[in-house]
């Protein structure tokens, strides 16, 4: 079993990306170096609240599988002793 994500799945390699594109185009002057502070900020923040809700989801996940499986267990005793139309 392979557990290691692609690396262009990772959040990481975005960031590394526009930090790149954002260097790249500072040195060329086409763009300021306060802008793009402002940028890199930017870019931060939405990582920041994507891992946010990524950990919400990851934190809630098992407890929707549990009751998901527990409505299932549930319904096929129901539909057991059910009689037959």
């Amino acid at each position: 079993m392979n557990n290691i994500t692609p690396g262009v799945k990772t959040s990481e390699f975005w960031i590394t990306v526009a930090s790149t594109i954002i260097g790249a185009l500072v040195a060329l002057g086409a763009i300021d170096a306060a802008f793009a502070a402002n940028i890199s900020n930017a870019v931060q923040a939405v990582a920041i609240a994507v891992q946010a809700v990524a950990g919400a989801y990851i934190a809630i996940k098992p407890i929707i599988a549990y009751i998901e499986g527990r409505n299932t267990l549930k319904a096929a005793a129901l539909n057991a002793g059910a009689p037959k139309q």
